[in-house]
C-alpha cells in the first residue's frame, strides 16, 4: 500500500511539472516572432495534465488540484488527513515549479511567469467563469472515478488554485487571487452535491432495457413482471442471414 507520505510527495512533483511546463508554455522569447497563442498554451496544459495522471494515477490517484481534492474529501473518497497532506504538497509543488521556471527563464522573458489575470471581465464575472468550469472539471473527474461509469481568455481558465498559487508567490501578484481559490472551492463542491443527487437518482439501465423490451419513457425502474416473462429466443437463418424468432412453449 502506496503510502501517505509517498502519494503527497507524488502530487508535490506532478504540481511542479505541470506549473513548469503548462507556465512555461505562457512565456514570450525574444526570438520568436509569435507570441504563445491561446491553442497552443490551451494544449500544453491539456497534455501535460493528461501525462501526469496516468504516471500518477497508480500512486496517488492524480489530482494534484487543490480544488478537486477539496471535492473528494467532501465526498468521502479520501479520507480528511490525505486530502490536507495533498494539498500543502500541491501548493509546495506549484511554488517550487514557479520557482524553476523563475530560474530559467531570462529576466527580459519572465514577464508574470503565466499568473492568470481577470480580463477583459469584471471580478464577479471573472468568479463566475471559475465557478462553472472548476464544477464541470470536477464533475468529469467524479464521475469517471466512479466504477458505475466505466478556453476561453476571461480568466486565464486558472480552475485549479496550485496552479495559480505557485506563480503568484514567485511573481508577488495577487490582484484577484481569492477568485482563483474561491471559485473553483465553490465550483467543486457543487459538483460534488450534484454528483450524489445524479448517483442517488434511480435510472433505468441499458441491461434492464434490453431484458424488458421497453424503451425509456418516464419510467425510472423496469417493471418486475415485465422483466420475469420470457423472451423469445433469436437465432439467425443459416441461408439467409437474417434473424428469425422461435416460439417458445410454456
Amino acid at each position: 500500500m502506496v503510502t501517505i507520505f509517498i502519494s503527497s510527495v507524488v502530487e508535490s512533483v506532478c504540481s511542479m511539472l505541470f506549473v513548469l511546463i503548462g507556465c512555461g508554455s505562457t512565456i514570450s522569447w525574444p526570438q520568436d516572432e509569435t507570441s504563445p497563442n491561446t491553442l497552443s498554451v490551451s494544449l500544453c496544459f491539456g497534455f501535460s495534465y493528461a501525462f501526469l495522471v496516468n504516471i500518477s494515477t497508480c500512486f496517488s490517484g492524480g489530482f494534484f488540484n487543490p480544488a478537486v481534492t477539496i471535492a473528494l474529501a467532501a465526498n468521502k473518497s479520501l479520507s480528511v488527513k490525505r486530502a490536507l497532506c495533498y494539498v500543502l504538497a500541491q501548493l509546495i509543488g506549484a511554488i517550487i515549479g514557479a520557482g524553476l521556471l523563475y530560474i530559467i527563464v531570462p529576466y527580459e522573458s519572465r514577464g508574470l511567469l503565466g499568473v492568470t489575470q481577470i480580463q477583459p471581465v469584471s471580478t464577479l464575472v471573472g468568479f463566475g467563469v471559475e465557478l462553472l468550469m472548476t464544477l464541470a472539471v470536477t464533475l468529469t473527474v467524479l464521475m469517471c472515478a466512479d466504477g458505475g461509469h466505466t478556453t476561453y481568455p476571461v480568466t486565464g481558465c486558472g480552475i485549479n488554485p496550485a496552479r495559480v498559487f505557485g506563480p503568484a508567490v514567485i511573481a508577488h501578484k495577487w490582484t484577484d487571487h481569492w477568485v482563483y481559490w474561491l471559485g473553483p472551492i465553490i465550483g467543486a463542491l457543487l459538483a460534488t452535491a450534484i454528483y450524489h443527487v445524479a448517483n442517488n437518482f434511480p435510472v433505468t439501465t441499458a441491461d434492464e432495457l434490453v431484458i424488458t423490451g421497453r424503451e425509456l419513457k418516464g419510467k425510472a425502474q423496469p417493471d418486475k413482471k415485465e422483466a420475469n416473462q420470457e423472451q423469445p429466443q433469436r437465432k439467425y437463418n443459416t441461408q439467409t442471414q437474417t434473424p428469425y424468432e422461435l416460439k417458445t412453449t410454456v
